[in-house]
């Protein structure tokens, strides 16, 4: 086969499997870490729900769901990009996001402080641990086990202010 026609049969190839991504659903590339650059342009504003809800399943068994515990946006919460929070006797859980901080990052911080406070919400949920400061052993178990599985690069502390300030 001369080398014209193999680049053709590759890119009829690569966009039957676009076409079929568009067709069937739901399509999620598994040769990418879930911080891949290919993110970026593939999904560039996710729907958190729909990303709470896979990573929910993926790495916490879907106990985060079953728990009740709600993903939301923050419109005037600027200090930090994300937070945990337990609220009432009923042990209602909230994980809420930095829309202003996180609108105009890479997608990869949005996905790496989502799972941050996921893991926090899975150490309430699990051990009604509700430290909000909370990085000790159980913490870092399942961030390291959550970074070694999707590719993505979770930390215990990261200041996003910090990081857009100093870009001034």
């Amino acid at each position: 086969m001369d080398s014209d026609l193999a680049l053709a049969v590759a890119l009829q190839e690569q966009f039957d499997e676009e076409d079929k991504c568009k067709t069937e659903a739901p399509c999620v590339r598994t040769d990418t870490s879930i911080v891949d650059s290919y993110w970026e342009l593939a999904d560039p504003n996710p729907n958190i729900h729909e990303l709470f809800l896979q990573f929910d399943a993926t790495y916490f068994k879907s106990s985060l769901n079953n728990a009740g515990v709600e993903v939301k946006w923050s419109p005037r919460m600027t200090l930090c990009a994300g937070v945990c929070s337990y609220e009432g006797r009923g042990g209602l859980c909230s994980v809420r996001l930095s829309r202003p901080l996180l609108k105009y990052r890479p997608r990869r911080d949005l996905v790496q402080t989502l799972l941050h406070e996921m893991i926090h919400a899975y150490l309430f949920v699990s051990q009604h641990n509700t430290d909000h400061s909370a990085h000790g052993p159980q913490f870092l178990f399942h961030m390291e086990r959550i970074n070694k599985l999707s590719g993505a690069k979770i930390t215990v502390r990261r200041n996003l202010w910090e990081e857009i300030v100093s870009n001034f």
